[in-house]
């Protein structure tokens, strides 16, 4: 089976140098890029898989089922592996391009009024910003699911993966950036205290999931959250933010 590549740095570094100036904009406008084996490297321990195109579907509403999809794909993937740029990178440039082109298509169609440089950074490629792993389209799928694999749920270890992909703005910019820099464990007391809220019992969904971090980061002033278990999460929230309007599961 063939072994997975990345983009050397060299050539990740000029490819955004030259988004950002206008000067590569056109390359995002073809049907593929082309790659030279000789600007890319081998990772030795990771296969490249079969078929992932096509498990990929560029529906903007089947962004969990795509996030899966690639998850499983690179599912031994170890979280320094999956912080780097050149991984995601080459991938958006190569077997994922057509999904990309396809799932962001502004560019590639030319549409009047797009911000064409910002829409490449914030869809196609990942710089060097920790931020970037959620905004970054591909980063972002499988970052997602890593952040919310609940594997003690035997029935579906997707469960809280599901709450996640609740909001796309909350996911990818907000809580998710969030989530990205704390304990696994946080991240699934946090995704547990809104499943069993339930979505329809938020009022201000933006709002109210902000104050949620928010009071977490209070709480982490004065208490080593890292030592918490979800359900030691799950616990402080539904104290603090619990009313009888909220009670019910939606």
């Amino acid at each position: 089976m063939e072994q997975q590549r990345i983009l050397r740095k060299r050539i990740m570094d000029q490819l955004v140098s030259g988004v950002k100036s206008g000067e590569a904009i056109n390359l995002f406008r073809n049907n593929e890029f082309q790659i030279d084996d000789k600007n890319t490297l081998i990772m030795p321990h990771i296969e490249r898989p079969i078929g992932l195109t096509q498990r990929m579907n560029s529906d903007r509403e089947a962004d969990l089922e795509s996030a899966i999809a690639l998850y499983e794909a690179y599912s031994n993937l170890t979280p320094l592996e999956a912080a780097e740029p050149a991984f995601w990178n080459y991938l958006a440039l190569t077997d994922l391009y057509p999904y990309l082109r396809d799932r962001w298509p502004k560019v590639y169609r030319r549409e009047v009024g797009t911000n064409e440089i910002n829409y490449i950074l914030d869809h196609f490629l990942v710089q060097d910003k920790s931020s970037d792993l959620m905004r970054g389209h591909l980063s972002g799928l499988w970052w997602s699911v890593y952040l919310s694999l609940d594997e003690s749920n035997t029935e579906d270890i997707y469960h809280l993966t599901k709450v996640m992909f609740w909001n796309q703005t909350l996911r990818t910019r907000t809580m998710g950036n969030y989530l990205l820099a704390r304990k696994k464990e946080l991240a699934l007391g946090l995704l547990s205290y809104c499943k069993e809220r339930g979505k329809v019992n938020f009022g201000n969904f933006e709002k109210e999931h902000q104050e949620l971090t928010e009071y977490l980061n209070l709480i982490g002033g004065t208490k080593r959250l890292a030592y918490f278990s979800r359900e030691d999460i799950n616990d402080l929230l539904t104290q603090k933010f619990s009313t009888p309007e909220n009670d019910c599961v939606g």
